[in-house]
């Protein structure tokens, strides 16, 4: 077992290395395994394809992290998926420029789609039990969207800090006492 998880970590490394200087989508399972110095075998026999092993790198180095802790709130949480995903920036960049099926982005909502639902009546109370899943849904693929952005912005840190806690403290109650601009023309 402990071998098993050295080589995985040294996939996972392979491909962390490969991505500061390759797009993730150009990037073949051949290639991290002449990177880490595998078979194409051996990887196969830890993960089904790149797309599995961006997933376990996911799960393994903060969602498992993250479950054994207790937050007082979703942005305690938040502030360690930032912390987070500052650390891995590059890699994080690289797998968030890939879209559709497999995508990080799908691992993401995947993911964080229990936690999430935890806080969506929270969010959301008054939306109906049957929309709650699409509401939830809604929340996880704008919080993805808006870590890509700022990933790629160049933002700090601590303003991406702020900017969460300001956004996350204010949103809900702004957009309950909104009130849309007046269409009728005089």
């Amino acid at each position: 077992m402990a071998d098993s998880l050295i080589t995985r970590n040294a996939i996972a490394d392979s491909l962390k290395e490969l991505t500061d200087n390759k797009p993730f989508e150009k990037i073949s399972v051949g290639e991290i395994c002449e990177h880490c110095g595998i078979t194409r075998k051996s990887f196969y026999y830890h993960f089904r394809d790149k797309y599995d092993l961006v997933s376990w790198i996911f799960r393994t180095e903060f969602m498992d992290k993250a479950a054994t802790k207790e937050y007082k709130n979703l942005l305690g949480l938040l502030d360690d998926l930032v912390y987070y995903m500052y650390e891995q920036k590059s890699y994080y960049m690289a797998v968030l420029e890939t879209s559709g099926q497999n995508s990080f982005r799908d691992t993401f909502i995947e993911s964080f789609f229990p936690v999430l639902e935890i806080y969506g009546e929270a969010f959301y109370p008054k939306c109906p039990q049957k929309m709650m899943r699409s509401a939830v849904y809604f929340l996880a693929s704008g919080l993805i969207s808006f870590i890509k952005d700022w990933l790629n912005s160049g933002i700090d840190l601590e303003t991406m800090i702020e900017t969460t806690h300001y956004l996350l403290d204010n949103s809900v109650n702004i957009i309950r006492e909104s009130v849309p601009p007046s269409s009728s023309k005089e």
